[in-house]
């Protein structure tokens, strides 16, 4: 798949998160997620308490900051690894390609009635794999002083 990319990393210890997350920008150590596959489980994720390390002041405390990084640990990575493994297991009962729905787009200038929903295809080994890798790394955040960094597109 091409196009945006979210990012997933497992880190030593919380610290100072605003210093802490820039180094990480295009970690080879990622595991990366399609910003189709997130906007898919976007409103599954918005029940994860996070923190916005960029700004924190303005953070609402729940779901990812789609475009800058997120800070979760503890209860948020607890609830991030449910959730994401609760996506693996639905998938792995899935066809060996899996085609969801997305969002739906139209044409400049067109009617939004002549648009159409767009199709994600993604292999089912793949998916199951990332979700479990990512579910696995925040249970790791949330029982010890580690962290999990997403970084939005």
């Amino acid at each position: 798949m091409s196009g945006l990319y979210h990012d997933f990393l497992l880190l030593p210890d919380v610290g100072d998160l605003k210093n802490q997350y820039e180094c990480h920008i295009n970690d080879c150590n990622a595991i990366r997620v399609h910003d189709d596959i997130l906007s898919y489980f976007h409103d599954t994720l918005l029940w994860i308490p996070t923190e916005n390390p960029a700004n924190p002041a303005a953070w609402g405390g729940r779901g990812l900051n789609w475009y800058g990084p997120t800070a979760i640990s503890g209860e948020g990575a607890r609830c991030l690894s449910l959730v994401f493994e609760a996506w693996a297991e639905l998938f792995s009962i899935g066809p060996d390609n899996i085609i969801l729905t997305g969002a739906h787009s139209w044409t400049e200038g067109d009617s939004p009635d002549s648009g159409a929903y767009c199709k994600i295809s993604i292999e089912r080994s793949k998916i199951v794999s990332k979700c479990r890798a990512i579910s696995q790394m925040a249970l790791q955040a949330s029982d010890s002083d580690r962290w999990l960094l997403h970084l939005g597109i």
